[in-house]
């Protein structure tokens, strides 16, 4: 599969030894951004067969900050990354945000490829082109546009992860079901327990190359993220004010995000989008999976964040929304009591 956006060529591959060889060995040097938990994933693959230099950061939400952004470009630097030398993302979404800002300014442009060991990396973090890190508890900032060259899907690596990272991932499958695809949604609804438990493969196989399609087609029409892009966003108006809110009690962005849904469902039904049982067959389905609990919720503290969010102008409360199961809306100037009574609902 062959995606041009905006004449940048971005291949997702299903990867093997000879067409990583191949797309390596024109460069000077390449350079490997992962996490030292990965490191015996490392060993145990192709990866063994070519030089590289690993630079390694820690793990979760928190890494993605200034102070990893320099450490890594002194690394750069001191081993001799040039404009012709590679970076390879491999890792989850936190990677693939850090290796592609970094590729965006490193000599002003490097080229990188991404290799997503995480379901959520597969169908979401490491496709659209999108970087970012943190900066003053207001999530992805500082960022910018970079599409990766390839992008190289290893389905065993989910062999490694836990129950709790492949919920994770779900949660992004479940976003594209809901505003782009019933028959997915409702396929997720009746196998949910064989899909999470990587009990077909090829079918989950199937549902990924599916999730890669649909967001390569809204990225085509609009790369930089002003209009229809924004659909993508559904679920993470609320599901990124959460993270920030819970940052410190380690909520996962896929939970965050399931509770997002759960919101921004409400509001669709409110407003007079969604029927009453479509809205029930989301929520008796998203809170069926076991997920971070919520406790203490300050409302007007989460308001606060929600009004932090990138998609938001002045006084415009917009919300990706659902006219129906399968599409997606962008709607604005939604009602502060109504927003109040929707997240009353998580």
């Amino acid at each position: 599969m062959i995606n041009t956006i905006n004449k940048i060529e971005t291949k997702i591959l299903f990867l093997d030894k000879d067409n990583l060889l191949s797309h390596l060995n024109k460069y000077d040097y390449i350079f490997m951004i992962t996490h030292k938990k990965i490191e015996e994933l490392i060993t145990k693959s192709m990866f063994c067969d070519f030089q590289y230099k690993t630079i390694f950061i820690d793990e979760g939400e928190s890494t993605k900050n200034l102070s990893t952004i320099e450490s890594i470009i002194n690394e750069l630097a001191l081993f001799g990354c040039n404009r012709n030398s590679l970076v390879i993302g491999l890792g989850g979404g936190v990677v693939s945000d850090i290796t592609g800002f970094i590729a965006s300014i490193y000599m002003r442009g490097i080229n990188h490829i991404l290799i997503p060991t995480t379901l959520l990396g597969m169908v979401d973090a490491a496709i659209g082109g999108k970087t970012g890190i943190n900066f003053q508890n207001r999530k992805n900032l500082i960022g910018t546009f970079k599409q990766p060259e390839n992008i190289y899907i290893d389905l065993s690596f989910l062999d490694s992860l836990d129950n709790k990272e492949i919920l994770n991932g779900f949660s992004e499958i479940v976003k594209y079901g809901l505003i782009y695809d019933k028959n997915l949604f409702f396929e997720l609804v009746d196998n949910f327990n064989q899909l999470i438990s990587l009990q077909n493969i090829d079918k989950l196989k199937e549902i990924i190359i599916q999730c890669y399609r649909f967001k390569e087609k809204v990225v085509a029409k609009d790369q930089f993220d002003k209009g229809e892009r924004m659909i993508l966003n559904f679920g993470h108006t609320v599901g990124h004010a959460l993270e920030s809110y819970y940052k410190d009690e380690g909520i996962s962005h896929g939970d965050a995000i399931y509770y997002g849904m759960i919101v921004e469902s409400y509001i669709s039904y409110k407003i007079g989008l969604l029927k009453i049982y479509e809205f029930k067959k989301i929520n008796k389905f998203i809170s069926s999976i076991q997920k971070f609990e919520i406790k203490g919720l300050n409302i007007d503290k989460l308001l606060n964040y929600i009004k932090m969010d990138k998609k938001q102008s002045i006084a415009q409360n917009r919300f990706i929304l659902l006219n129906g199961i399968g599409n997606g809306v962008i709607k604005n100037n939604i009602e502060k009591e109504i927003i109040k009574e929707a997240l009353d609902k998580i």
